[in-house]
């Protein structure tokens, strides 16, 4: 492992508790493990610009296509304004697709004006059990009549491509489409960086290798209307990746996972000083280019660029 890559683990110890087993490990690698090999890196656009153009407004498949996308909101405000922006540039550059947004808040006028500005669905409901906050967020969703139902958090952010991608293989009847890996971008330390996720051969625990992520992943209404549009424990607090992992696992017929890096795709999870899972620094983690992340990503620049007071802005 690069000397970058152990000064990066350092310096986010100063910010975040990082997990002595980590930070052991990727300093010094156990002599019985494997040795840590760096996945080849895919920083580049992997895809022509004029193919994907063509892809997008040429594909019929992905016309008429009905997408609801839902999140739930709990502070982080500048974050969530990034994401939405994410979501009006996927408005804006697939206009043959039907898409709306559902927003679960727990902070009252607060959350419901943010929210409502950006012309997006909003409904209030308590932050704890977050098991019946999201099972009210899918239950919302429903009433849209979406063909699929796209799961972000509100620190989620899809690149054109990664939702192209998605929509492809919306049009061939999935029940479930995922992604295996994914990037983070870490607005306090400024480190742009990338996770393999469940792909090594000792996962974290309550995983299995090859384990689909939970950010990014498209469910179908069969799937759904066959769990009842309730994938979580009502009085789940915690762990609700496992809880909508196993109610999947019943009722899917089929899925498609697949690797964000080999197919030059983006989904990247925004962590800042208030987010709800701090960023946990493991040994399958690596620095990637930041021009990367901002390319496919542009929110994030603009979000770095409100941290830093070069912009002056106010909601819709």
């Amino acid at each position: 492992m690069s000397d970058n890559n152990i000064d990066f683990i350092e310096h986010l110890s100063s910010l975040y508790e990082v997990p002595k087993r980590s930070r052991t490990y990727a300093q010094k690698p156990d002599a019985k493990k494997k040795p840590v090999v760096q996945a080849q890196r895919y920083d580049v656009d992997r895809f022509d610009v004029g193919i994907f153009d063509e892809l997008i407004y040429n594909n019929e498949k992905i016309n008429g296509l009905k997408v609801t996308i839902g999140t739930m909101l709990w502070k982080r405000h500048d974050v969530f304004r990034a994401w939405a922006r994410g979501i009006q540039r996927l408005v804006k550059n697939f206009p043959t697709v039907t898409i709306n947004t559902v927003v679960a808040g727990s902070e009252g006028r607060v959350s419901k004006s943010l929210v409502e500005s950006y012309g997006f669905e909003y409904f209030e409901c308590p932050n704890a059990p977050l098991g019946e906050k999201a099972n009210h967020r899918l239950l919302t969703c429903e009433k849209y009549k979406p063909d699929y139902v796209l799961l972000l958090g509100s620190d989620d952010i899809v690149s054109d491509k990664y939702f192209w991608h998605i929509l492809d293989k919306m049009s061939e009847g999935f029940d479930e489409i995922a992604p295996l890996d994914l990037y983070l971008y870490d607005i306090e330390s400024r480190y742009s960086t990338y996770s393999n996720g469940y792909q090594d051969n000792a996962p974290p625990e309550g995983h299995k290798k090859g384990d689909p992520l939970a950010p990014g992943r498209a469910l179908s209404k069969k799937l759904l209307d066959k769990a009842e549009w309730k994938l979580w424990s009502p009085t789940a607090r915690r762990g609700l990746d496992g809880w909508s992992r196993d109610k999947i696992r019943k009722y899917k017929e089929s899925h498609y996972y697949f690797s964000c890096r080999e197919d030059g795709l983006v989904v990247c999870d925004i962590k800042s000083d208030f987010s709800l899972s701090k960023p946990i620094i493991r040994y399958n983690h690596e620095i990637v280019k930041d021009e990367y992340l901002f390319q496919e990503i542009p929110e994030i620049k603009w979000l770095i660029d409100l941290k830093d007071g070069k912009i002056n802005y106010t909601d819709p």
